[in-house]
């Protein structure tokens, strides 16, 4: 979900497991040379994740996904078919917060394109909660560990994803 670190603790992460990262809004930026926010605006929510779904494919007909770390936004759950591709790219990890949580670190966030609508805290915080509510349970089944990232550090988070991915090779 957005707001729940996934960006920050990938890029952590890959300092200090040593493997690459693959961040997938970044790639689909570079591949459609505008942001993310424009892509929704322009081209629709529809089109982005089918650029998503398309991105994974590509990332498993490469085969070179091994040991690399994968950052995935947070609506990839939005599509059926990213599960099955999500599961074959190996360990998933849903990094689990708080509407309030989440609020807390996205409120000053003008990027945040499902958010860009948003007006005013109060309005925010319910898109917010409403997006999670909807993708909850979606995350959990594709997930092979929850992590709830409530009240915890970048770094709290990452040593204790690195602890789970030796502990489970």
């Amino acid at each position: 979900m957005m707001g729940s670190g996934k960006s920050s603790v990938a890029k952590h992460l890959t300092t200090s497991i040593k493997w690459p990262l693959i961040d997938m809004d970044e790639e689909i930026e570079q591949y459609e040379k505008q942001t993310i926010t424009s892509l929704f605006e322009t081209k629709g929510e529809a089109y982005f994740r089918k650029l998503e779904t398309a991105f994974l494919t590509r990332l498993l007909e490469s085969k070179e996904i091994d040991n690399n770390i994968i950052s995935t936004g947070g609506g990839i759950v939005e599509k059926q078919e990213n599960y099955d591709l999500l599961s074959q790219l190996g360990c998933v990890v849903y990094l689990k917060a708080k509407s309030e949580t989440l609020y807390l670190r996205i409120s000053d966030d003008t990027t945040r394109p499902l958010l860009s609508k948003t007006n005013d805290s109060e309005s925010m915080h319910s898109k917010l909660e409403s997006l999670l509510v909807r993708r909850e349970k979606k995350y959990e089944m594709v997930s092979n560990i929850v992590l709830n990232t409530d009240d915890k550090t970048i770094l709290q988070i990452s040593n204790e994803i690195e602890l789970l991915l030796t502990t489970t090779d």
